[in-house]
């Protein structure tokens, strides 16, 4: 499709696994828009919904969504057996680090609907009774057993938290659409250099800008994608400068560090961004190394010094 330079915009529903480079190409094919699933940033909640994703991931693809200008249908779903307060806290302090990015369509309760796992087993999901939505009295004469023609039901759960602590999130996510409803919605992205960059902080009212050079550089845009920390040492350095940086930034709210991997937030300015390398082999002297460009990577120009 992109060969063929069409002008088709295409809609497709995805798993929330979709990497960058994944979304890249197919943006370049037509993909307008996508209808992800991600439905919580929170991994226990994704856990009770037998969803094999991550929150780190959902925040990955949001993020690269955001770059690429595809339009992410995304909800966010509160009710489920095991949520927790500290599931709905972690999620109403992340909504100000990612106001950037596209925010969701909507966030309701979870509705119970015929097929899915809290109705056809019920017992684990901690539902002890499902009651046709009350739409159906109004949509089908008496004589009709709702229990039998109703596709919505509302349930009666146990092991949930109270309604109360969804409120902090439910009025961050309505200013994170708010804020998006109008011309200028906040970012922050960062502009790069040969072996800079400057990162430009629109989030809150006072705008902020940071600049960092050599392997502070490198490691930020390195964490564009997400990274354990073995990934950071293996392929960037263990001196103490990269906890340092990484405490750095992720104090800053610059980078996010959640399920036990470190996002990069800001989004390039550069409109064809593509990482160098998935991997950098390093040397017997641990200074990192390519071999099938041209160019010395700057990488290789700067872990030494770092160092």
């Amino acid at each position: 499709m992109a060969k063929a330079n069409s002008d088709l915009q295409i809609h497709y529903q995805i798993r929330a696994n979709f990497s960058r480079a994944q979304l890249g190409r197919m943006r370049k094919g037509g993909l307008y828009s996508v209808q992800p699933g991600i439905e919580s940033l929170s991994t226990n909640i994704l856990k009770s919904m037998r969803k094999m994703s991550t929150g780190m991931r959902h925040v990955e693809l949001i993020k690269w969504c955001t770059y690429y200008g595809i339009n992410d249908t995304y909800n966010i779903l509160m009710r489920f057996p095991g949520e927790t307060a500290e599931d709905y806290r972690m999620q109403a302090d992340l909504v100000p680090k990612i106001v950037h990015f596209q925010p969701p369509y909507g966030i309701v309760k979870a509705r119970v609907d015929r097929g899915s796992p809290m109705f056809t087993d019920p017992e684990t999901q901690s539902i002890t009774r499902l009651t046709p939505a009350d739409c159906y009295e109004y949509l089908f004469p008496k004589r009709f057993n709702l229990e039998r023609v109703s596709y919505y039901f509302e349930p009666q759960m146990d092991n949930i938290v109270d309604e109360a602590h969804y409120d902090d999130l439910l009025d961050r996510v309505a200013d994170w659409q708010s804020r998006w409803a109008k011309p200028n919605p906040p970012f922050l992205r960062y502009r790069k250099a040969v072996t800079s960059i400057v990162v430009e902080d629109g989030r809150k009212r006072r705008r902020r800008v940071y600049s960092y050079s050599n392997g502070r550089a490198v490691l930020y845009e390195y964490c564009a994608d997400a990274r354990t920390l073995s990934d950071i040492t293996r392929d960037v350095g263990t001196g103490e400068w990269v906890r340092d940086a990484l405490e750095e930034f992720v104090q800053k709210d610059l980078m996010l560090f959640m399920d036990g991997r470190y996002l990069s937030l800001a989004l390039p300015a550069n409109p064809n961004f593509e990482l160098a390398s998935e991997h950098l082999p390093t040397d017997s002297e641990g200074s990192a190394t390519r071999t099938d460009v041209g160019l010395v990577p700057l990488v290789a120009l700067t872990r030494r010094r770092e160092r």
